[in-house]
């Protein structure tokens, strides 16, 4: 059964008595605004969102199914000839929209939780007679209230499908029309009289401790106290690293320059000091020798100049102890020496 025009109105009101009646918070009887500062201007945080949609089938757009609007505010609307709707609603409120129709089967209502921004419901149904070729014109919306004027909305006539000879039947009711702009605010009322002043109240707990103050000028230097005993001598620190070699003069300067080549036979480990650019032995300048080449040498010297003592070990180092322009020659093949008995 189609709704009377009168009571198309009262559905279209009672889409935006939330809003409205909200609006009038913190108002008088007259419409002015109170002084009471205990009473709470909520108007500046209602906005006005729409909630609209299109619903569909396997045939197309679905017009005239029943679309019902819950919780923050209630209202019904049936979808135009191209299947569409639109609710006004206030912001910060939870709504739900379902859609029904005889013959058809719809997606599960959708659920928006305190809406801030304008909001989509779009339904599937499902079933033969879902969707129409031939379309009925909607109805149009009401006028939105709150200083607006309501806008009668005028009813739609379908045209004739394909092949038809007459036009369509008187389509379903149109979506509200949007909500209208708010009214403007009222004049101020009058501050009331000053109340009696109160009793004292009981005294406050003590503030914090403010910062400390700037430090003092010094005090003048009290007389110097007698000596105390000395006190017992502290533990010797550990021994540092050895200081580089030092130069003497006369040593150390343009040595080691000899070569080795044949001559007298000497005796392993015999240290041989020779002005000449060729001698017998290997200059003794720190060098790391294989102890697989050298065994007698290494059994007679060992570790005492350095080497792992596994692979190698080291010829001494004698170049700081030699007179310049001359080399110590170390004997690294030669006699192995025997102790006397």
């Amino acid at each position: 059964m189609r709704p009377i025009n009168g009571e198309r109105r009262q559905v279209a009101r009672m889409a935006v008595l939330v809003p409205v009646a909200l609006m009038l918070v913190g108002m008088g009887c007259n419409g002015a605004a109170q002084s009471d500062p205990s009473v709470v201007d909520t108007t500046s945080a209602i906005t006005t969102l729409t909630i609209s949609g299109t619903v569909t089938g396997p045939k197309g757009d679905v017009a005239g199914a029943s679309i019902a609007l819950s919780g923050g505010a209630t209202a019904t609307a049936a979808t135009s000839a191209t299947g569409t709707y639109s609710f006004s609603v206030a912001s910060g409120q939870t709504y739900t929209v379902t859609a029904t129709l005889a013959g058809c089967t719809f997606s599960a209502p959708q659920t928006f939780t305190r809406v801030g921004v304008n909001h989509t419901a779009n339904f599937t149904g499902t079933g033969t007679s879902c969707g129409s070729a031939g379309g009925a014109g909607g109805a149009g919306g009401a006028g939105g209230a709150g200083g607006g004027t309501a806008g009668a909305g005028t009813a739609g006539a379908g045209t004739a499908g394909a092949g038809g000879a007459a036009g369509g039947a008187v389509g379903p009711q149109g979506p509200p029309g949007p909500q209208g702009p708010a009214g403007p605010t009222g004049p101020q009322g009058a501050t009331g009289a000053m109340g009696p002043i109160g009793l004292t109240g009981p005294q406050g707990p003590a503030g914090v401790a403010g910062p400390a103050g700037p430090a003092g000028a010094k005090g003048a230097n009290g007389v110097n106290g007698a000596n105390g005993a000395p006190g017992p001598a502290g533990p010797a620190g550990p021994v540092g690293p050895a200081g580089p070699a030092g130069t003497v003069p006369g040593l150390g300067q343009d040595v080691g320059l000899s070569v080795p080549s044949s001559g007298e036979t000497c005796t392993l480990g015999q240290m041989i000091l020779t002005a000449t650019r060729w001698s017998p032995g290997t200059p003794a300048m720190g060098q790391i020798l294989q102890i697989q080449d050298n065994p007698a040498l290494f059994s007679l010297l060992g570790t005492l100049y350095g080497g792992d003592g596994r692979t190698t070990f080291a010829l001494p180092d004698m170049r700081a102890l030699t007179p310049n322009h001359m080399t110590y020659m170390i004997c690294t093949s030669g006699i192995f020496p025997s102790p006397l008995n």
